[in-house]
């Protein structure tokens, strides 16, 4: 019964908790790939210190879930920061994103996507971004080894704080994801984001994170990860580079 009551918690979380975790989502992080039909999730719980324009420790709370009916399948994020900085605690970044994806054949998949998000800390009081475009499987050894590239354009609005004009643009999304499993309850994820604006190639934004997954449970695993961020123009008095190192739990749960 408790299992039931945590599993309607969690798809809850996901859809209620609202908007950004960094300037880059990462969402192939947070994606699930779900192998036969129904809905698929998990939940993070996780702690880190993190860099921006000061030393900053954060508790971070992510839900996801995903909904497959045979060549279809849409997956929602929900992400919330709680912040403790020295003298005060304020919850100040969140992001929601739903994309859709549809194989096109076994190594090739369309995807389209919204996000929207906001991240005070980098002065971001609301971006919108609407994209699409597709992803492409590399590699695939025996599920222990695969190499993903994808592309999207997007559509980018977005409202800083401190600017009297908003930014309405138009910027790639390039990408490619490794993901290796070393051991039998051990694997890594590695991500490499690049953004330039369409037609200013010096503005540009770069995410790369590294994360260890290990299995205590069937359900249950623990996460180590590191996150690296550069925005070549970023809003005045926000620091180009920013890192996060985060410890953390997650639960999976199928229905």
């Amino acid at each position: 019964m408790w299992l039931k009551w945590i599993k309607l918690c969690l798809l809850a979380l996901t859809f209620c908790i609202g908007k950004a975790e960094a300037q880059v989502v990462n969402t192939e992080r947070l994606r699930l790939n779900a192998d036969s039909n129904g809905w698929f999730g998990d939940a993070d719980l996780a702690f880190s210190f993190i860099k921006v324009n000061n030393p900053l420790f954060r508790m971070v709370m992510n839900g996801q879930t995903v909904f497959r009916q045979d060549h279809h399948q849409v997956f929602f994020v929900g992400n919330m920061q709680l912040i403790k900085s020295p003298g005060q605690s304020f919850a100040n970044s969140g992001f929601f994103h739903t994309r859709y994806q549809n194989p096109a054949d076994k190594r090739l998949m369309f995807e389209a996507f919204h996000q929207a998000q906001y991240n005070r800390l980098l002065k971001v009081k609301f971006r919108n971004l609407l994209g699409a475009g597709g992803r492409l499987e590399l590699l695939d050894t025996a599920n222990t080894n695969k190499l993903f590239l994808g592309a999207t354009l997007m559509h980018e609005y977005e409202v800083l704080d401190g600017e009297e004009k908003d930014n309405n643009d138009l910027r790639w999304s390039y990408y490619i994801a490794h993901r290796v499993k070393l051991f039998d309850r051990m694997a890594w994820n590695g991500t490499m984001y690049y953004q330039p604006l369409l037609g200013i190639a010096a503005d540009y934004r770069l995410s790369l994170e590294n994360a260890i997954l290990v299995d205590i449970t069937s359900q249950i695993q623990f996460k180590f990860d590191i996150q690296l961020f550069y925005d070549s123009r970023p809003p005045v008095g926000v620091t180009k580079d920013t890192y996060a190192v985060t410890n953390g739990i997650r639960y999976k749960f199928r229905k």
